[in-house]
């Protein structure tokens, strides 16, 4: 049976579980939000493997009397020290049921479906998984102990020969500091030690990925959170991770809860210090025969005063792919990392708000999702597309980020908006795999025309010249304060040999 000429079930999954995100999205605080994380991180000690990337995303639907129902997709990538190449990109869509036995103990039910896509070469492993377990409750009265520990079976493997898998989370919480004032932000940091087993087995053979070592909290007052950790990493033959690996992992991970009153809000009481702002969205859309499953993340990480101007730290990443019958899945990931600052200049330019304008580093990689053999020569990898623009500078207004949109388009009204909004980049392009001539620029528009009992009526669109990215889009669609129906059209400007140009489907987003 060749996978490529079945639908891709993690393209159903995704798109009937946020299509039930309609029906009765999140009325608990955190942790039942939706939340949003991410991690990088080299690993040292290693000669195959240079870094790890993972992301999660989690949608929580019920939590009453003791009853919780979660969604969560993951997504880890290993990256090969030769040619700084991509590796696999090994995927988790679960759905998640638990109950409260009692202030100390919960049980657990899990189902979904677990795949890994090599990178640039052929190859694909999958299962649908079924699993129970026992863990802490989502709020436990035990704060400095997390655990939970999960046991299950494969069923309908594809190219996979293990068929139980096991997963243990365990965090300790082994010291509290005391809490400190940065800027107008609180943060208590911690210290914990933190042990984390994804296994997938054969009969009586353990094979797992091993995470284990401590871990510093650094919880910010606005609920978002930087955990800095330095923990030996090993994969023992985890046939989703492939290759035996081991090492130091020295990441840091970035999560949020999606909190309306401070996302929202945050064009009038932003507070300054450590991780004021931290958003998402995540979203999966569809469209003739193919599918795409889009993961964006923006990070304010710090402010600093410099010269009586505020600057501020920003990270943004966003992973792409687009699955389609036949041959041509691929994956797009785009990071930036530099700061920011407010400007004055308010005008009717800019909404009567103050400009934003940032200078950045900017890294885009697309790669092929295990392409047909027959297009691979044994032993070699097909090459991927690379972009890096350094400097780039950034101007935009201030509502072009949609958790800085006024709250109040939101409410259930009829009105007419007419709000403009604008972005505009440019950049240098020092390495690239697309021959395109300097400079690299960008121009984005997005109109707010009118909200309809508080259902936001917009388009917004982008064109880049040079190796900006991507090459142009067009949305439009219907957005609320937690969720979005649009339909989208879009060239991301990759190579021949990994995708077919443009890409129009029709999608359903959650802010996160």
């Amino acid at each position: 049976m060749n996978p490529h000429d079945m639908p891709a079930p993690r393209s159903f999954l995704s798109l009937s579980v946020l299509f039930l995100a309609l029906a009765g999205l999140v009325r608990a605080e955190d942790p039942n939000q939706p939340s949003i994380q991410s991690m990088i991180g080299p690993v040292l000690f290693d000669a195959d493997l240079s870094y790890v990337a993972e992301s999660t995303v989690t949608v929580p639907f019920l939590n009453e009397n003791g009853f919780s129902l979660r969604y969560r997709h993951y997504e880890f990538t290993p990256v090969l020290s030769e040619d700084v190449q991509t590796q696999l990109l090994y995927s988790r869509y679960e759905m998640e049921g638990s109950y409260d036995v009692n202030e100390h103990l919960r049980v657990i039910a899990i189902g979904g479906y677990r795949s890994s896509l090599f990178q640039d070469r052929p190859g694909s492993l999958d299962a649908y998984t079924l699993g129970a377990g026992l863990g802490s409750p989502l709020r436990s009265e035990i704060p400095w102990l997390e655990w939970s520990a999960v046991v299950g079976g494969f069923m309908d493997q594809d190219h996979l020969d293990a068929n139980w898998w096991a997963d243990l989370h365990v965090a300790w919480r082994v010291y509290e500091f005391s809490e400190r004032q940065m800027s107008e932000s609180r943060v208590r940091p911690s210290l914990k030690l933190a042990l984390d087993i994804d296994s997938s087995n054969e009969d009586g053979d353990f094979n797992a990925l091993y995470k284990v070592g401590p871990v510093l909290d650094l919880e910010s007052g606005n609920g978002n959170r930087v955990l800095l950790q330095a923990r030996y990493y090993g994969n023992d033959q985890n046939p989703f991770l492939e290759e035996s690996q081991s090492g130091m992992l020295i990441g840091a991970e970035i999560r949020s809860s999606f909190e309306p009153d401070v996302i929202l809000d945050a064009r009038d009481n932003r507070p300054t210090g450590w991780l004021p702002l931290v958003w998402g969205q995540y979203d999966v859309a569809h469209g003739g025969d193919r599918t795409t499953q889009r993961t964006e993340f923006t990070a304010e990480v710090h402010d600093a005063e410099v010269f009586d101007h505020l600057l501020t730290m920003v990270i943004w990443y966003e992973s792409r792919q687009e699955y389609r019958g036949g041959d041509y899945d691929n994956v797009s990931y785009s990071i930036s990392i530099g700061g920011q600052a407010r400007l004055g200049l308010e005008s009717i330019l800019s909404q009567g708000q103050p400009l934003v304008l940032g200078v950045e580093y900017l890294h885009r990689s697309a790669h092929a999702l295990n392409p047909d053999a027959d297009r691979v020569p044994p032993g070699t990898v097909l090459d991927h597309d690379s972009i890096n623009l350094g400097p780039r500078v950034r101007l935009q207004t201030l509502g072009w980020d949609l958790p800085y949109r006024d709250p109040g388009i939101y409410a259930a009204k009829w009105a007419w908006l007419n709000r403009w909004d604008w972005r505009l980049t440019l950049g240098h392009d020092f390495h690239h795999s697309r021959d395109r001539s300097n400079p690299a620029g960008q121009v984005g528009l997005n109109w707010d025309a009118a909200t309809l009992q508080g259902s936001v009526i917009y388009t917004r669109g982008l064109v880049s010249m040079g190796n900006e990215t991507p090459d142009w889009r067009i949305e439009t669609g219907f957005r609320r304060r937690r969720m979005s129906l649009f339909f989208r059209y879009d060239d991301y400007g990759l190579e021949h040999d990994l995708a077919r140009g443009e890409t129009a489907v029709v999608g359903i987003g959650l802010h996160l």
